[in-house]
């Protein structure tokens, strides 16, 4: 025991990883990369980023949850990762909760529905009275089924009483052509994404996803005042570590984390990627929100595939 705190009390002696699931350039990358900054200043040793990519995020992740719980692999994770992929993945090796330790919720992200112009409705009410009269004739994309913008979109569809086609893309590139020239519909998608479209005026928005507006986006209606009440679903972003972490260790990394958030860099972030920040901030609440996440999008996937 002795030698245990001792350890834990000496940590960080070594670099510090963390591993993002995705390819370097996203947001995930790019905030990795911002509070790793942070947290190496407080912590006194380097903190690297590890771009483990494949498998929407599950080939990461797995790398994280099968890494020892001393401290020094960290996973960025995301809603799709930590929620949505392993609700709709059965052979998953390890357990989204069990497998982890929850550090910190670093960001909430909406995301934002986009038509393309050769479809003649100009509003979300419009979409959905065609989707109505034409059930499956109206399509949408999105980067895969375990994705949030695949799962929000079903989720959209059962609180509307619609039903639209999901054809899926493996890349951005690839898709927005298809949605300028009107082969695609619509897509839901991160703010970031959308907006260089939006500013071309290729793509028309519709609605976010956020229980209010974006300051961005001012003109932009909720999907609530669009026409389908109470409706919210957002990206998120956090950090986790495998199970097992030391509370010493634990308490260590959060406190150097609220510090890399604690930055104007670290807002300007949040401006770019119209993201929110999360008021609470503990390893507690990030855990119930979690749980929460789950129980959502359990109920949100069990009715979309009996709709």
């Amino acid at each position: 025991m002795l030698a245990s705190t001792a350890w834990a009390e000496a940590f960080p002696s070594k670099p510090v990883t963390i591993v993002v699931p995705f390819a370097p350039g996203g947001s995930a990358d790019s905030l990795a990369r911002l509070l790793g900054n942070g947290m190496s200043r407080k912590l006194g040793v380097p903190v690297v980023v590890d771009n483990r990519v494949g498998a929407s995020g599950q080939i990461g992740a797995s790398a994280v949850a099968r890494s020892p719980g001393d401290g020094y692999t960290l996973l960025m994770t995301t809603s799709s990762v930590q929620v949505i992929g392993p609700l709709m993945v059965s052979n998953l090796t390890w357990d989204p909760v069990r497998s982890f330790t929850p550090i910190r919720l670093v960001a909430m992200q909406p995301q934002i529905l986009v038509a393309s112009h050769e479809m003649k409705a100009g509003s979300l009410g419009a979409v959905l009275d065609i989707a109505r009269r034409n059930p499956g004739q109206l399509n949408f994309s999105s980067l895969g089924p375990t994705t949030n913008q695949a799962v929000s979109m079903m989720y959209l569809n059962t609180r509307a009483g619609v039903k639209m086609t999901h054809v899926p893309y493996s890349s951005a590139a690839t898709m927005y052509p298809d949605i300028v020239s009107g082969r695609i519909d619509l897509t839901l998608d991160t703010i970031p994404n959308a907006l260089p479209f939006l500013q071309k005026g290729s793509v028309r928005a519709l609605a976010v996803t956020s229980a209010q507006r974006i300051p961005t986006l001012p003109d932009v209606p909720t999907v609530a005042e669009a026409g389908v009440p109470n409706f919210q679903a957002i990206a998120w972003f956090g950090v986790v570590g495998p199970a097992g972490i030391a509370q010493p260790v634990l308490d260590k990394l959060s406190v150097a984390l609220n510090e890399a958030l604690d930055s104007p860099d670290y807002a300007n972030w949040l401006r770019t990627n119209s993201a929110l920040a999360d008021p609470q901030g503990t390893p507690a609440s990030f855990a119930q929100f979690i749980q929460s996440e789950r129980d959502l999008w359990k109920s949100a996937i069990a009715r979309s595939q009996t709709h």
